[in-house]
């Protein structure tokens, strides 16, 4: 099971509302309150207790959470305009190439980017050194990380944001955009 969440929110205060946003899904999905988070192996928030797993990212506009029965990590971002000097700095050379080739090079940029981030929440490790060494072959139907082929990849624009998951096993995500009265 791999269940993303995403709520529309102003921008006072992103990482709460992803917090509430992440509450409010467990709570519904297990019928029980959620656990205590701590902080894990590598500094990755998770459960104390229980088996399921979470992964939060928030941008301007935008909270999202994922819950999922495996190890999970997602990124989101708001479709910006991206220089060719960022992606240079950051995309491997065949990354490059499909972001150069790309009908819209910043969008392409975007969903590399989310890809990235969504491996390094799921392993804990956090953004540093070379971003180059994070290399994705997008020859398949799904992207593929070169260096480790047994984790999953899903990524999609959706409306004004491009969202990515990386899991530990497979799960056709499902995505909801909550709606708050």
């Amino acid at each position: 099971m791999l269940k993303i969440y995403a709520i529309a929110h102003e921008d006072s205060d992103r990482h709460e509302a992803a917090r509430m946003l992440l509450r409010w899904k467990y709570e519904e999905l297990w019928q029980q309150p959620m656990p205590e988070i701590v902080i894990g192996e590598r500094g990755k928030p998770t459960f104390a207790s229980g088996s399921a797993r979470f992964s939060i990212s928030h941008t301007k506009g935008a909270s999202f959470c994922a819950l999922c029965d495996g190890e999970i990590g997602i990124d989101v971002e708001r479709i910006r305009s991206v220089s060719a000097a960022v992606a240079q700095r950051t995309l491997s050379r065949d990354e490059w190439e499909q972001y150069s080739a790309a009908e819209n090079p910043s969008v392409e940029f975007l969903k590399i980017w989310t890809l990235k981030e969504a491996y390094v929440k799921l392993t804990g490790e956090g953004l540093h050194g070379d971003l180059r060494k994070i290399a994705f072959d997008f020859s398949q139907p799904r992207p593929r990380l070169i260096e480790r082929p047994d984790l999953q990849f899903w990524c999609r624009q959706i409306g004004e944001f491009v969202l990515a998951a990386c899991a530990d096993t497979w799960h056709r995500p499902e995505v909801y955009m909550e709606e708050v009265t």
